[in-house]
């Protein structure tokens, strides 16, 4: 670890409280000692600590960065035309963007915008909760840190109890469903297989014999999936859809869109930076990158990641390979070989987690990427790699998606 980043590192376990605001950014998650804790700026593909050291970043954010960081042409649209951050009424930015994300994806009636997919999620439940009078809520993968979210993971400490969340894997769904009223999950975490489609699909059809809303959190394959979503793509429509992250490209944003008859209940979900300028600014101008401009097709960005992911699967699958749908996928590996791996491309100046994102400025490394993963292979194959530190700590909310 140079000096300069364990300065700050100390600096922050002063200040900060558990040293980290987010749970996948902790140092633990890294190999202590040779990972940077800390970073200054990002601009494209890159992150850059205090020092200018140059890091080739395939986190991107933790998903956030959809068209690399400091995209020119969207912090133009922002800075020219959102001044301030909220104003004292409603504001007509906020309608543009409603619409942009109604024409994005077409079946949707109503949008209420939150702060970021934590919101979007717990905001969904309440709704479905408020719409049919039903408490049970069915649940596969991850979805936030409120108490609801947290109380299915290891760490529950700090959530009351009496939480009326069910597995969703744990359940038949032929079953008796009657008291059952939304079902959430991730439709897509890293298995897009027909069969999963299929599985969907049959999610949707019982939904809708038992009244139940279907909730399909899309903050991760939001805008990066092919068609710009899992249920655009295979044209399987939730009740609810939530989307945040890449939506803004770093902006902090969150969004519900469904059905008028759920949106427009009565339910209580209400926040003053709902209606920030700069971020529903920089949601309209990503949306329209993505969707007009072909140097930000959602289609390209996920062939190139599936043909790195084909390449890189050819070196040696049983060491680390990838596995996902595209422009999100997983290191997969023995928890040492990942460990190695990781470490020896940070040495090279590339910065990943267990979690590979690949986005509409790193696309076009791919070929250095490669050439650093053969290399970071090789060295864990001849048994000359070595750990420089302890082994990394998994983040809670990958732990969460590999119960499922």
């Amino acid at each position: 670890m140079s000096m300069n980043t364990k300065m700050w590192d100390d600096r922050a376990k002063q200040c900060i409280a558990q040293g980290s605001l987010t749970n996948s950014k902790r140092p633990e998650t890294d190999v202590l000692g040779v990972f940077p804790t800390h970073f200054e700026s990002g601009y494209g593909p890159y992150l850059y600590t205090d020092k200018r050291d140059r890091y080739l970043d395939f986190v991107s954010g933790l998903g956030a960065i959809n068209l690399g960081y400091a995209n020119e042409q969207l912090e133009n649209e922002v800075a020219k035309s959102a001044k301030g951050g909220c104003l004292s009424g409603n504001t007509i930015q906020e309608v543009i963007t409603a619409e942009k994300i109604k024409s994005t994806f077409h079946w949707v009636d109503r949008v209420k915008f939150v702060n970021d997919g934590t919101e979007a999620c717990m905001a969904a439940i309440r709704m479905a909760r408020a719409y049919n009078g039903k408490d049970i809520v069915l649940w596969e993968g991850y979805h936030g840190w409120y108490d609801e979210a947290t109380a299915v993971n290891d760490n529950a400490r700090g959530t009351p109890c009496g939480h009326k969340i069910v597995n969703l894997n744990a359940i038949n769904l032929d079953s008796d469903l009657n008291n059952v009223s939304a079902i959430i999950l991730e439709p897509v975490m890293l298995d897009d297989s027909r069969e999963r489609i299929e599985y969907l699909k049959r999610l949707r059809t019982r939904s809708e014999e038992k009244n139940i809303v279907l909730i399909f959190d899309e903050v991760v394959t939001g805008m990066r999936y092919p068609s710009l979503s899992v249920s655009k793509h295979w044209g399987i429509y939730p009740d609810l859809l939530c989307l945040g992250k890449a939506c803004a490209n770093g902006y902090k944003i969150g969004a519900v869109a469904g059905c008028a008859d759920i949106m427009d209940g009565d339910y209580f979900v209400s926040g003053t930076y709902f209606g920030h300028l700069p971020t529903l600014k920089a949601t309209e101008a990503c949306m329209h990158l993505t969707k007009h401009d072909n140097k930000y097709d959602a289609k390209d960005l996920n062939e190139k990641a599936l043909d790195f992911k084909e390449r890189f699967n050819g070196l040696s699958p049983y060491t680390v390979k990838l596995e996902g749908w595209g422009a999100r996928m997983n290191w997969v590996g023995t928890d040492l070989n990942l460990a190695l791996f990781r470490q020896t491309l940070i040495e090279n100046r590339i910065f990943t987690k267990n979690t590979f994102f690949l986005n509409h400025a790193t696309k076009h490394h791919l070929d250095e990427l490669f050439s650093v993963c053969q290399f970071a292979i090789k060295h864990i194959n001849s048994g000359s790699a070595v750990m420089k530190g302890p082994m990394p700590r998994k983040p809670v909310a990958q732990i969460a998606r590999e119960r499922q």
